[in-house]
């Protein structure tokens, strides 16, 4: 078959049509009408696949338009509860960062996990800068007083890491109504003694020194006790709990004060008001009306309800060297008393011996 004018023409005809020939361009091609069917069935296939896509593409459009609605429906309802800054650091906001990046969190508790008022953090060690130590700092900033208490891994050139203030006498471990029951440790206690640290009033050696004398004196005639902690009774029962050796500190301040002189001047006495921390409705509520609380220290008192309870302690390290020097003294003097008997004795058995020649 052969085309003029654009219309196909049959050039030759055999037994089977689907071997004849046309020619789409005027005899410069042919292909038989097998291979033209062929093309066809695959332009419709084809066409089929481009219809299913377009469907498919449409079904898409249709749920990513569904999609966007239900997000601006979402973010619509969200605008009532968007946290805004006016809500950092305030009760039922949350905790700001600062300048340096640090979270501020304020209030009088801090609350995570169980919500029994207790703070439990929980920190897992992460990387550090080169050559600077992993450190957790807690700030505290109560009535105009403010200190950093550091926990800190091991320092370049160290092996052992510490909790430390972040700078001389920022910080006070325990209180005297509110102290620790034991502390562990591998070595004694340092306590600052550099001359540079101290103004110093006068010395127990010096005799003349009457304040000096007076308080070893005073110390001196405290008696030495053997007792039982009423604490450990209570848990232990009287037959378990341990004794321990010591003076009692009233008897410490009596004494003092029968020597003229006032206990409160001295370190080695300590009288301290007890107080407890007491919670408060302040008659707010929050936005699910529970109310909101705070906390207020408020004074112990005795059994009369006007006195305010005291906890005495005392710094064994300073009564011990008060006694010690109290010792040391009349350790002289009794040295100074042997001699002088001494020569005496020597002296009169001279004289005993030339009156028996």
């Amino acid at each position: 078959m052969t085309t003029s004018i654009g219309t196909p023409v049959f050039t030759t005809v055999g037994g089977d049509v689907s071997a004849a020939t046309v020619s789409p361009d005027g005899g410069k091609t042919s292909q038989t009408l097998a291979a033209l069917s062929q093309g066809q069935n695959t332009l419709a296939g084809s066409i089929a696949d481009a219809v299913q896509d377009a469907s498919d593409a449409k079904a898409e459009a249709t749920q990513a338009s569904s999609d966007a609605a239900d997000a601006k429906t979402i973010v619509s309802d969200l605008a009532g509860t968007a946290v805004t800054t006016d809500q950092a650091n305030v009760a039922n906001g949350y905790a700001a960062l600062d300048g340096a990046g640090c979270p501020n969190i304020p209030g009088n508790y801090i609350t995570f996990g169980d919500g029994t008022g207790m703070p439990t953090l929980q920190f897992k060690e992460g990387n550090a800068p080169s050559g600077n130590p992993l450190s957790l700092k807690v700030w505290v900033e109560l009535a105009n007083n403010e200190a950093w208490l550091s926990l800190n891994a091991p320092y370049a050139g160290s092996t052992k890491g510490g909790l430390c203030a972040d700078g001389p006498g920022q910080c006070v471990l325990g209180k005297a109504d509110n102290y620790f029951d034991t502390a562990y440790l591998g070595s004694a206690v340092n306590v600052v003694s550099d001359a540079k640290d101290k103004t110093v009033a006068g010395s127990f050696d010096d005799l003349t020194y009457e304040q000096a004398q007076k308080l070893s004196d005073a110390v001196f005639s405290v008696a030495v006790k053997i007792f039982q902690l009423n604490s450990a009774i209570a848990e232990k029962g009287a037959d378990k709990a341990r004794y321990h050796v010591g003076m009692i500190a009233q008897e410490i301040e009596a004494a003092i004060t029968a020597a003229g002189l006032d206990p409160a001047k001295y370190a080695m006495w300590t009288s301290t008001p007890v107080t407890q921390l007491v919670e408060k409705d302040t008659g707010q509520k929050d936005k699910e009306g529970n109310a909101i609380m705070t906390y207020e220290v408020v004074p112990v008192y005795e059994a009369d309800g006007k006195t305010q309870k005291t906890q005495q302690m005392l710094r064994y390290e300073q009564v011990l060297c008060t006694l010690f020097a109290g010792a040391k003294s009349r350790i002289a003097t009794l040295i100074k008393d042997v001699s002088d008997l001494t020569t005496r004795v020597v002296a009169l058995e001279a004289k005993a011996s030339g009156s028996a020649a």
